[in-house]
Formats: structure tokens, sequence, C-alpha cells
């Protein structure tokens, strides 16, 4: 379709006016007006249709025939509200096999803690029985934990661990740790 008749349709709504009843003022047809210079033909008309789809049903009688008729050639042509719509030529792409990424298994230790992280190094000071400082101190050393941090998770994974019923003794400041007994 001409560029031209597209813009003179354009035009034609960007000027139409009707007057609401509800309100007792004249109203725009469309909420925004569509811009018309130094756009490209595909934008244009992609706003175009975008414009005339947003018309209510009860205001479509103030569309003139001209502008309806253009909407409807472009509709015919397959354009859009996001654009001109190919025909089923495109080839579609194989579809990619599926990669089965798992996680490699980290080992655990008896408790079910992976070695090498947090609560791995906790439990492994614990069975060995360590005192809470120097536990906090491996936590702030090579986890880059504040002093304050390292305290709270060393707590959290006490209580943890106590309430699934691990036996988790404390004496003489040594805190140890060990699997409950049947």
């Amino acid at each position: 379709m001409e560029k031209q008749k597209v813009l003179d349709a354009v035009k034609i709504l960007n000027g139409i006016v009707y007057e609401d009843d509800e309100k007792d003022k004249k109203m725009p047809l469309i909420a925004t007006k569509v811009k018309t210079v130094a756009v490209k033909d595909e934008d244009l008309i992609v706003a175009f249709m975008t414009a005339c789809e947003s018309i209510s049903e009860e205001n479509e009688q103030y569309l003139p025939d001209d502008v309806a008729d253009v909407y409807n050639d472009l509709d015919k042509e397959g354009y859009t509200s996001r654009g001109k719509v190919e025909a089923a030529t495109t080839v579609e792409k194989p579809a990619k096999p599926k990669i089965d990424r798992q996680a490699p298994v980290r080992p655990k230790d008896a408790f079910g803690n992976v070695i090498g992280t947090m609560c791995g190094d906790i439990s492994a000071m614990l069975v060995a029985g360590s005192k809470k400082e120097a536990i906090i101190q491996v936590l702030r050393q090579k986890f880059g934990r504040s002093e304050e941090k390292a305290t709270n998770y060393l707590k959290g994974c006490l209580k943890s661990w106590k309430s699934r019923g691990l036996d988790i003794t404390e004496k003489d400041g040594v805190v140890t740790m060990s699997l409950p007994k049947k």
C-alpha cells in the first residue's frame, strides 16, 4: 500500500473528535495522536493499526469509511499492530538437543553435610571436639565472615542439629557432636 494513502488516513484519524454525551464535551477518537513526521513506513503502519484497534466498539461509528478501508486493506496485506505477519515460509530450526546438566555430586559427611562447606567444616570440627572460638575463627578466615555473622551461623547450625536429634554436648568450653544413640 502506498505510504501517502496511509498518511492521509492517519491525518484524518488524528483529527476526528466526537461529542461525549456523559461528559458533555468533544473528545478525540484516539487517546494519542499518531506521529507522521520522520517515521519509517513500517512504523507508521504499525502505529496506525494500533490506533485503530484502540478505538472502542461503541466509538467505531465515528470512524470514516476512508480510514476503515485503509485499515482493512492493510489487514488483508498481513499487517497487524505488531507489524507485518509473514507467511509461513520460514523454515523451523531443529530443536536443540536437551543437555541434562546436573550438579556434580559432592561428598557428604556422616551427618549429611557437604564436605568443604561451612556446615561441613563445623560438623568436622565438632566431631573432633573444638572450642566455639576456634570454629568462629575458621569461619572468619576460610569463608570471610564477620565475627557476628560467624557466631550467628554457628548458633543456627547447633540449634538445627539439636532439633534433629544429634547429640551435641559442651564440656569445659569444648563442644562435641555425635550421632544419636539408638
